[in-house]
């Protein structure tokens, strides 16, 4: 469940970059999607915010794995 619940975060942060195209590498659009993704059960839970926290420790690095959820969740020892 908690390979789970990551992979659909990083799936919806990479889905607001495909949306609004011109944000590549912004640190900023960035933070504002992992904050905007963390919703529902995975904000109930407090789950997204370990994953947010730690997506955010090396932001050039996972901005980069956002097309490959399963890696970027590996990244951060999620899955």
């Amino acid at each position: 469940a908690f390979c789970a619940g990551c992979l659909a975060y990083v799936r919806s942060v990479d889905a607001m970059f495909h949306q609004n195209g011109q944000v590549e590498a912004n640190r900023q659009f960035f933070k504002y999607a992992l904050d905007k993704a963390c919703h529902g059960r995975l904000y109930l839970t407090g789950v997204c915010l370990r994953y947010r926290y730690s997506l955010l420790a090396d932001p050039a690095r996972h901005m980069g794995l956002l097309d490959s959820p399963f890696e970027a969740c590996q990244a951060i020892q999620a899955c």
